[in-house]
């Protein structure tokens, strides 16, 4: 974890622009030749000029590659890598091992940075001491209009140990109160090589997601400013595009928890893993979302990793009182009683869990109410 102990200097304007530090903006680059010139240019426009702008071409096989080698000609700070087709996951990571920035970013080849991206994140660092500091972004369509804006919570959060910041991986992170992306994020080079966090190559999707987790449990500090700052291209032939069917999102997020498990596992993060069956229940409730208890139970017998799913529900506590303590608020009640249908369906409950969820089952019918296999989470 960062031990940057923040100093206020006295220094001329003179000297300001030599004692910035370098930036590294990372961009995984396949088959976006229709867009990767503009994500370039709007780097390269950055009102903060002490950038290496390394870009991993990932085996594209349309002109993307020799676009990023032309823009590389025009400026010194990019450097163009070409790797053999291997994902985004496997371009980032090698783009990190390239790095040489005190920070780093990340940029998608078919968004655009606003001008001041860099400059406001990296102000946003030194000046709130943070070891993540996030912006804000908006959504738009290729023909170049405007769809929307997204507000994240305000952060200035200290973090003081592995069971804050697996707290706040459950409270903030997962439930979409900063964002998953790393796109519209500032993060600490010495922290990200110390730690070992890297993006895993298993994930179809939700790589940003796994990296984050493994990254804010190395953090002291996160911190969020209100400025728009990153141009996000929604388009029908992206990755994330199309969702897959629901035995795939789950197998998805299982994969993301498990990442995630191992890592603590490796990193021995005790008081994180004693923590993990809450985590695990957030991210069953992500990929549950507007479903109903009989649908997750199916899904299951389609998804794999089942065994370590299983493992999870026999670990999680489903009473009402440590949901409550979960969820505050957001329907602890419903939430627990789901999980205890969906535990006791794929063969995870115990006796006790089953003679709990059927004594509740028959007081629901009783009184002539849902039952927890009709039940939908909320988005």
């Amino acid at each position: 974890m960062s031990d940057v102990c923040c100093q206020k200097t006295d220094i001329t304007e003179d000297t300001v622009l030599e004692e910035k530090v370098k930036v590294s903006v990372i961009m995984p680059a396949y088959n976006v030749e229709n867009y990767i010139e503009a994500a370039l240019q709007s780097l390269m426009r950055q009102t903060y000029g002490n950038l290496e702008i390394i870009v991993v071409d990932d085996g594209s096989v349309d002109s993307t590659f020799s676009l990023i080698q032309k823009a590389a000609e025009s400026d010194e700070r990019i450097k163009a890598v070409h790797q053999e087709n291997g994902g985004v996951s496997a371009a980032r990571n090698n783009a990190l091992g390239l790095a040489t920035g005190e920070y780093v970013c990340f940029l998608d080849a078919d968004d655009a940075a606003e001008e001041t991206m860099i400059e406001k994140l990296v102000d946003a660092m030194e000046e709130s001491c943070a070891d993540l500091a996030e912006c804000q972004y908006t959504r738009w369509k290729p023909d170049g209009s405007r769809l929307d804006d997204y507000d994240f919570a305000d952060f200035d959060t200290g973090l003081s140990s592995d069971g804050e910041r697996l707290s706040f991986i459950i409270k903030e992170l997962i439930p979409y109160h900063m964002g998953f992306e790393v796109w519209n994020k500032i993060y600490r080079l010495q922290i990200i090589r110390d730690a070992d966090v890297t993006f895993d190559p298993g994930c179809s999707v939700g790589e940003d997601l796994s990296f984050n987790m493994k990254y804010l449990l190395n953090c002291k500090k996160v911190f969020g400013i209100s400025d728009r700052l990153v141009r996000y291209l929604i388009r029908d032939d992206s990755a994330m595009a199309g969702t897959g069917d629901f035995s795939r999102r789950i197998d998805d997020d299982l994969t993301i928890v498990k990442n995630i498990w191992d890592y603590c596992a490796a990193e021995d993060k005790k008081e994180a893993a004693a923590s993990f069956p809450d985590l695990f229940a957030r991210m069953m409730d992500h990929a549950y979302s507007m479903k109903n208890g009989r649908e997750a139970a199916e899904a299951f017998i389609g998804a794999g990793n089942i065994s370590f799913a299983k493992e999870c529900y026999r670990k999680l506590d489903c009473s009402r009182e440590n949901f409550e303590r979960l969820y505050e608020g957001d329907e602890p009640v419903k939430r627990s009683k789901l999980h205890l249908y969906v535990k006791c369906s794929i063969g995870a409950g115990s006796v006790k869990d089953k003679l709990l969820l059927q004594l509740y089952r028959l007081n629901r019918k009783r009184q002539k109410k849902a039952l927890p296999e009709d039940w939908k989470l909320p988005y």
